[in-house]
């Protein structure tokens, strides 16, 4: 049985928005001064879904590290892409490991349990539409996978949702899928993730390119669900 609390309101508000997270059933709920009884009972933890998927976290400025740490070490796959910033002072120069995505973690974990990432400190939610969490892509996440851990250099990117779709056939990027723009003399590759609304980009050899056939890829997500 899971039971869901409301977040904080303010004194003498009755139109503050609620915020649900799911509490084991049988816990103890804090009985804080600006806080309400939980107002939604579900019994059947199976109306949750039970499938692992990757869900976009938003976190508190300048903790995306140490939130990936944290849940890491709590047994949860985590994944937090960086690239290499740098910056130069006069004549010395400093290299810094930047969030691709800064205010965003992703996590890897099934819905029914998530206590233990809304109740981490630097967690402020799960992205999703209002109340309901939204599960990120599995292939957009995977491309950003291979593309973060190869020996490419990534760049954040303005979000992009439209382009010729391209997959990399071979090279360190290969089976990495997005869209291709030109860029004075190179090629890059524009990786998005659709529910965030965020891209980044990647130059890639022309070589490497090719196009995807719309039909076999529809048929190859088909076959997935």
């Amino acid at each position: 049985m899971f039971v869901f609390s409301a977040e904080p309101l303010k004194q003498g508000s009755s139109s503050a928005r609620e915020k649900a997270v799911a509490v084991p059933a049988g816990s103890v709920l804090p009985q804080l001064p600006g806080y309400r009884r939980p107002v939604v009972s579900v019994d059947d933890t199976a109306e949750l879904p039970a499938t692992e998927c990757w869900y976009a976290l938003v976190v508190k400025p300048r903790h995306e590290k140490v939130t990936d740490q944290i849940l890491s070490n709590k047994g949860f796959e985590t994944f937090l892409p960086l690239y290499l910033r740098r910056h130069r002072y006069g004549q010395r120069r400093r290299d810094f490991l930047l969030p691709l995505f800064p205010g965003y973690v992703f996590c890897r974990f099934q819905q029914r349990f998530w206590l233990p990432i809304v109740t981490t400190p630097s967690v402020i939610q799960v992205a999703g539409a209002g109340r309901t969490p939204l599960p990120v892509d599995d292939r957009e996440v995977e491309s950003l996978r291979i593309a973060a851990a190869s020996p490419c250099e990534l760049s954040p990117h303005p979000y992009l949702s439209a382009g010729c779709k391209v997959r990399i056939g071979e090279g360190p990027l290969a089976g990495v899928e997005g869209a291709i723009i030109r860029q004075k003399s190179s090629l890059r590759l524009i990786l998005s993730i659709t529910m965030m609304q965020r891209s980044v980009a990647v130059e890639v050899d022309s070589t490497h390119v090719g196009v995807i056939d719309e039909f076999d890829h529809a048929l190859a997500t088909a076959s997935n669900w």
